[in-house]
């Protein structure tokens, strides 16, 4: 698989506080780099053995460039039809910008998305804000009708994008079970190695690692079937240490 990651925009509708974009000027990818990018891409693509291209959106907030998303994505298919390669499309998204034009291209094309959400409300709003200063989690709570229409047409699961931060982690395990509660069956956690984390804050988040274990094997022995990356990630780090 060869993968091409393209940041379409800067522009963004939130000011996170851990945001990696310093500069987030109102500007969209030119149409000539996207073009020349994917180009490039299709011509490695082709080298590889399964012929499979991966083609990830990024942004800023990548859905406030719907339009040239929508361009490159018909850009692709155009220039495939001479081509034949396996393609994936999949973006990450702070959900607040969903529409029916959005979600019912998304699920023609089978764009994979994943969905940046923190946790709880208070949680979520501590460190993704509006750019007026307003939390953003009741819009993106109230736009999860189009998370369920994708995964309902498509049967692909929606990932929620978890980051635990020093000023949210003592909640850690109750905002876990709270996206779990919201639908979500593939929850990605990361920590945010950027903060810097003393012994006590340490310890505290070990604590509520450990009942967010709790609570995910207890769930996956009663039936449910969902998948937590980090729990994932941590068995296969544990195993690989003694082979």
């Amino acid at each position: 698989m060869y993968s091409l990651t393209l940041e379409i925009t800067k522009r963004c509708n939130l000011n996170c506080s851990y945001c990696y974009v310093e500069n987030k000027e109102k500007v969209n990818m030119k149409w000539k780099t996207a073009q020349l990018a994917i180009d490039i891409a299709m011509r490695e693509a082709i080298k590889q053995k399964d012929k499979t291209l991966s083609v990830y959106f990024i942004g800023g907030e990548p859905l406030l460039a719907f339009g040239l998303l929508k361009e490159i994505i018909f850009y692709i298919e155009k220039k495939n039809e001479q081509i034949g390669l396996n393609i994936f499309y999949s973006t990450t998204t702070n959900g607040t910008v969903f529409t029916t034009e959005i979600i019912e291209f998304m699920i023609e094309k089978r764009v994979r998305f994943k969905i940046s959400i923190d946790g709880l409300e208070d949680v979520h709003n501590e460190n993704r804000k509006f750019v007026n200063g307003v939390g953003s989690y009741s819009e993106v709570k109230e736009k999860l009708v189009y998370k369920e229409e994708f995964e309902k047409m498509t049967g692909i699961a929606v990932h929620a994008a978890q980051l635990i931060n020093t000023n949210t982690y003592t909640k850690f395990s109750a905002s876990f079970r709270h996206l779990h509660e919201l639908g979500f069956r593939y929850i990605e956690t990361e920590i945010n190695a950027y903060q810097k984390w003393n012994k006590e804050d340490k310890i505290c988040l070990f604590q509520q690692i450990d009942e967010a274990f709790e609570y995910y094997i207890s769930s996956r022995n009663r039936g449910q079937l969902w998948v937590w990356k980090f729990y994932n990630d941590m068995l296969e780090g544990f195993v690989a240490d003694y082979l």
